[in-house]
């Protein structure tokens, strides 16, 4: 719209936690995903370690493959611009799928506050 704003950024810290799990965010304010990416922070996975990030139960992101070793960078393939958008009083979520090996990582999203 032209008028700008200053993105923010969350982190969510994932430990190697052994099952799927969804990590819970409550937005205090309406806000747009522009990009995530994760820093794995363990040792190596070995398959099927994922992170979604969500709009509740709605993927906002493609399942970003974290089966790589530690202290690489992974980016997002894609951003789903129908479900980006998360509300005040909205809940943005990390789901891990758990693989083999270690999921430690952090996940970091950029969000754009909207009006």
């Amino acid at each position: 719209d032209g008028n700008g704003s200053i993105p923010y950024i969350v982190e969510v810290v994932v430990t190697d936690e052994g099952a799927n799990t969804d990590h819970d965010i409550t937005l205090t304010r309406k806000s747009r995903v522009i990009d995530v990416w994760v820093i794995k922070t363990g040792g190596a996975g070995t398959g099927a370690n994922r992170i979604t990030v969500k709009e509740t139960a709605n993927a906002i992101t493609d399942a970003i493959d974290h089966s790589v070793a530690d202290k690489v960078v992974v980016g997002v393939g894609t951003i789903d611009d129908a479900e980006n958008e998360i509300p005040e009083g909205g809940t943005l979520r990390v789901t891990l799928t758990t693989g083999t090996g270690d999921d430690s990582c952090k996940v970091y999203i950029l969000l754009l506050p909207l009006s």
